[in-house]
């Protein structure tokens, strides 16, 4: 394996590895953040839309 090829293979092991890792964290913080505040904002009403719809 030459050392273009080689250098290639290990970028892109780095690359996968940063973006297992983002995924994660993005899991572990959105779970956490699940469990510790419970969502206090008031959904809001919903209110007919004024106009026609249509093409």
């Amino acid at each position: 394996m030459n050392f273009w090829k080689r250098l290639r293979l290990i970028g892109s092991v780095i690359v996968l590895g940063i973006a297992v890792l983002a995924v994660l964290v993005a899991v572990l913080r959105g779970s956490l953040a699940d469990d510790e505040v419970p969502s206090q904002r008031p959904h809001p009403a919903l209110q007919p839309q004024s106009g026609t719809k249509g093409l």
